[in-house]
């Protein structure tokens, strides 16, 4: 979408057979997890960009939409954010104070908890962020992470461990105390690089100190970049992505595939 509009819904809780109450407006009742019909806010991006990360950070009893990185004409290291109203409409986008490395396609995860100290001694939030910069870009294996202070503005970032591997397309997932790194493409992802690679690395959320990432255990069936991946539990679970298995030939292609893995032994 140009000119960087965003884009919001709400999710309807009531249902047909049990909400009971009188539709406001012109709006029927809606089936429950229906969504009604989106809006576009009237705040937009001050920097449009695509291949970008954004994440949602609460300091006391207030959102925080976060949204680093990406690309437009290069790869950018520009970070703004914005409070998100009670009715979840956004406020205007400002400048933060620090960036992250310029990166794209990348991973990005809210750390820790208000109530906890960060690792500057300042209360908040950490946001941790993993460098993958893309065709345009380069990669790195690099890693930052930063507190949020008070105001939900970003402290200076702080280099930290390394993901295994410079890769593209990487999913990155924070569950149990781990940051998992989860497959990725070795080099610019359009030559059927993919990786079947998993790395983890051990998080303090006390101290928001990350250990060096090394190779799980186990890796993952197939190998693909630009693939999704999430937690539940005790469970990973990465899906789709591009590239060459599930008998595809030889050109990178959309997978249907989905793998899980629980804890080990």
């Amino acid at each position: 979408v140009s000119g960087g509009e965003r884009f919001l819904t709400q999710v309807a809780v009531a249902s047909f057979t049990d909400d009971g109450s009188v539709a406001t407006g012109s709006e029927l009742p809606r089936p429950r997890g229906s969504l009604s019909d989106w809006e576009i806010d009237a705040q937009t991006l001050l920097v449009p960009r695509g291949r970008l990360g954004a994440a949602v950070a609460t300091i006391g009893a207030q959102p925080f939409l976060y949204v680093t990185g990406g690309v437009n004409g290069g790869v950018t290291d520009y970070l703004e954010y914005a409070p998100i109203n009670a009715d979840g409409s956004l406020g205007a986008f400002v400048e933060a104070s620090f960036f992250f490395a310029p990166r794209a396609d990348f991973g990005i995860a809210v750390v820790g908890s208000a109530s906890v100290p960060t690792f500057t001694g300042v209360p908040g939030l950490a946001v941790f962020s993993m460098r993958d910069g893309g065709p345009t870009g380069g990669q790195s294996g690099d890693s930052e992470i930063a507190s949020l202070d008070g105001a939900g503005d970003l402290l200076a970032p702080a280099g930290t461990a390394g993901v295994q591997g410079n890769r593209v397309g990487i999913s990155l997932v924070l569950t149990n105390g781990f940051v998992y790194a989860i497959t990725g493409g070795s080099n610019d992802g359009t030559t059927g690089n993919g990786t079947n690679s998993v790395s983890q690395a051990e998080f303090n959320p006390t101290t928001f100190e990350l250990g060096n990432f090394s190779s799980s255990s186990n890796n993952a069936n197939f190998s693909r970049y630009a693939g999704a991946a999430v937690a539940q539990g005790a469970f990973l679970y990465i899906a789709g992505g591009l590239g060459r298995d599930e008998g595809l030939g030889g050109v990178d292609a959309p997978l249907a595939s989905v793998e899980q893995v629980g804890p080990g032994d």
